[in-house]
């Protein structure tokens, strides 16, 4: 179930992927179609100042013939224009009935296969072979009347756009010629202030008059002296004036006069450009009319790009539900699985399965992380090798408009050409200010309606995109909840093993303790034993100073060999004990009784041995020391045997403690410390199960045998923390695959918007 969620997962993320690429390529699109709208206002504003000059510049035009031919050359492209746009819809109307008809025939076809389909049932076999050639034949038809619908609709698109071109430069020729016209009136109106400077050579000379009067009277007054000489330079000036305003009147005549020279022939070279403009025209409505068709064409685009992206998020929401359904099955199977584990935790060897399991399953994720980081690099290598091939085209299309606005300018020269040429064509638009007015109309019509289909375009993906963006930060928050809380759980197992582990070290400084206590009870219990031996050492020599005394007879001392080969055979007796707990020790433990029931038995074969010697030993009575030595040889090697038993006991305990804090230890460093486990089976194998619960009962038969009250308590204790330590375990290596789950989630997530943004 988790291999199929990744995989899941991994086809909703790419999924999520194309949908932001069309986004981000829906954007460019609208960003680009923005900027087109921005310069076709641009245009437009342009064009309207153009149009308020030519109209001002007709208003102030003369020349009523002029603008009458401008007039009807117009009103007669009008009309062609109109009678194309007839052919054109004539041409629409008839394809579209075609269509229908096509339409109308196609459903009764249907109609007629379900009927068939309905009557032909598994029980009659009737030949249709007829019926599905003509089927094919009216699909093949259909496909081609398609095809030609749309071949008819790109030459539609093309005539119109090259009548909208031909527009624009007609329009622009017009606004020359009305630049050129306002030239020519401003020329006529600089000419008649020098006709009225002319026209005032007369009222000079009654100045001269006046001033040749002013000097004869000079002579008869005396007092007016200064004001004689100021009349004297106004008429000196007055004459260099004259003189001057006739010189410029003679070089405005001449200018005039080349001017309108110039304007005639000017106006046979409109003439003929007017015809090729009205070529034009007709070119710039057929381009109009492709543009139309082209933004059409767009538009549809659009809608159905808005229709997949419809269905894609339809997909994604059905693929959710589908993964919540998914993620309740697998939340039921982790309580089943809980109620197992709880059953299990009795039985070690199906939990140490479980726990190599665990340890396959983190090892398989580590790989998968491993692959999908891989899968990521190569899928980053992909998107970057498309940026630089969309980089390419973006240099080819630059390419493309540089040589158009190569031509652009081309065609501006041509127009600096054309505007000195119509500079007498200016009057004659008064007809073509409604025509153009009209023109205006239609076009911002069209533009409001192409203005309120992209705002409706735009609505629609803000919409898509914030419900994206919702359903996107969800998931996230989803995503960090989720974080948090196995960083919490994390830290908390992390606690409870940094706990484990100072109890094991506990006990491991226990253990180390108990060895040092036992080893020190050792080397006392032998420094005991080695001063036990050399009394002993002294005893028998004071012994055999005893026996070796000149006073007892002969026959007195062969009565005593066989008391002194009974000391020795106690001697031996200890040392067969001996022998006896030191290879009873490897097996079994000793027994606490024993110490006491020996000396017993020693104790009576002293006086069984002592009717056969009771003469020679009351010849001894007589030497009280003699009989106190015996009795203290006795005593003290009754408290020998005692002393070595206690000594054997103790170390056979010890070595056993020892073997046990061994064998614990192992096992403690087998599966806590060093993580180790078996050879790896699969944990569904009941033979595998069955083998590892009877080796694991045999090891616990094995230690339980060898151990007493207090090694059984140990055990049980070091049974309940082993529990323990593996059930955290296996909680930790279930976090652990969830963490790892989440982290490929979010790796995946993290590494989308970089490959995106780069």
């Amino acid at each position: 179930m988790a291999n199929l969620a990744a995989k899941d997962f991994e086809r909703l993320q790419e999924t999520v992927l194309d949908l932001k690429t069309q986004k981000y390529q829906l954007e460019d699109h609208n960003r680009k179609q923005k900027n087109a709208l921005g310069d076709a206002q641009a245009k437009i504003t342009v064009l309207e100042q153009e149009l308020a000059k030519a109209q001002k510049s007709i208003q102030k035009s003369k020349k009523a013939t002029e603008v009458q031919e401008l007039v009807k050359t117009n009103e007669s492209l009008q009309r062609k224009l109109l009678s194309q746009e007839e052919d054109f819809r004539h041409q629409n109307q008839t394809l579209l009935t075609e269509l229908s008809k096509l339409v109308t025939t196609n459903e009764k076809l249907e109609q007629e296969i379900k009927v068939l389909q309905v009557k032909d049932q598994p029980g009659c076999d009737v030949p249709n072979g007829p019926l599905t050639l003509e089927l094919q034949e009216l699909t093949d038809a259909n496909v081609k009347l398609q095809a030609d619908l749309a071949q008819a609709g790109k030459i539609h698109e093309a005539e119109l756009m090259t009548l909208r071109q031909n527009l624009q430069r007609v329009n622009a020729e017009n606004v020359k010629l009305k630049v050129t016209a306002q030239e020519k009136h401003d020329l006529e109106s600089g000419l008649h202030p020098i006709d009225h400077q002319g026209r005032e050579s007369p009222e000079l000379c009654e100045v001269k008059t006046t001033a040749q009067v002013s000097f004869h009277r000079e002579n008869s007054i005396s007092t007016s002296v200064p004001d004689g000489m100021l009349l004297q330079d106004r008429i000196s000036i007055l004459e260099g004036e004259n003189l001057r305003l006739s010189h410029e009147n003679q070089g405005l005549s001449k200018k005039s006069d080349d001017r309108i020279m110039d304007l005639e022939s000017a106006l046979k070279s409109a003439n003929i450009d007017k015809q090729t403009l009205q070529t034009q025209l007709q070119h710039g409505f057929t381009a109009f009319e492709d543009f139309k068709t082209r933004k059409g064409v767009e538009l549809n685009e659009l809608e159905q790009q808005n229709h997949e992206l419809k269905a894609q998020l339809n997909a994604m929401e059905e693929s959710v539900r589908k993964i919540s359904g998914e993620k309740i099955e697998i939340q039921d199977e982790k309580e089943k699985r809980s109620k197992d584990l709880a059953n299990a935790l009795e039985e070690k060897a199906t939990l140490q399965a479980e726990y190599e399991e665990t340890v396959k399953l983190s090892d398989k994720r580590k790989k998968t992380l491993d692959e999908m980081a891989i899968t990521i690099q190569t899928k980053i290598d992909n998107y970057s090798a498309k940026i630089a091939d969309l980089e390419h085209e973006l240099g080819e299309k630059e390419q493309v408009v540089k040589s158009w606005e190569e031509k652009s300018d081309d065609l501006q020269a041509h127009n600096v050409k054309v505007e000195k040429i119509l500079q007498a064509l200016t009057a004659e638009n008064e007809s073509m200010k409604v025509q153009i007015v009209e023109l205006e109309e239609s076009s911002e019509e069209e533009l409001k309606k192409h203005h309120q289909e992209i705002e409706d375009l735009q609505s629609d993906q803000n919409q898509t995109v914030r419900t994206l963006q919702t359903e996107h930060e969800l998931v996230l928050r989803g995503l960090n909840t989720q974080l948090e809380i196995a960083n919490a759980q994390r830290t908390e197992f992390e606690e409870q093993v940094q706990g484990l582990r100072q109890e094991i070290e506990d006990l491991h400084e226990e253990k180390k303790i108990t060895e040092k206590k036992g080893s020190a009870l050792l080397k006392d219990l032998k420094r005991q034993l080695q001063s036990e031996k050399h009394r002993n050492e002294k005893l028998q020599e004071k012994m055999k100073e005893c026996f070796t005394d000149p006073t007892l007879t002969e026959p007195g001392s062969k009565e005593i060999d066989p008391d002194r080969s009974s000391i020795s055979s106690w001697s031996m007796m200890s040392g067969q004990n001996e022998i006896g707990e030191h290879g009873g020790s490897s097996t079994t433990l000793p027994d606490l009784t024993s110490p006491v029931s020996n000396p017993s038995t020693h104790g009576e074969s002293l006086p069984r041995d002592s009717p056969p010697n009771g003469g020679r030993l009351s010849q001894l009575s007589k030497n009280g020391d003699a009989q106190i030595y015996l009795d203290k040889i006795g005593m003290l090697q009754a408290e020998r045997l005692i002393m070595e038993e206690k000594l054997h006991m103790l170390e056979a305990s010890a070595s056993a403690m020892a073997d046990d804090l061994v064998r614990k230890s192992s096992l403690i460093h087998h599966y806590c410390m060093e993580g180790r486990t078996s050879v790896p089976t699969t944990p569904n194998n009941p033979q595998h199960n069955d083998k590892l619960k009877n080796n694991v009962k045999r090891m616990m038969s094995h230690l339980m045998v060898h151990s007493d009250a207090e090694t059984r308590s140990e055990m049980l204790r070091m049974q309940n923390m082993l529990e323990e330590t593996l059930t955290k375990n296996m909680q930790l290596q279930g976090d652990l695959e969830t963490l790892s789950q989440e982290v490929v989630r979010l790796s995946k997530l993290a590494i989308s918007p970089t490959a995106l943004s780069s």
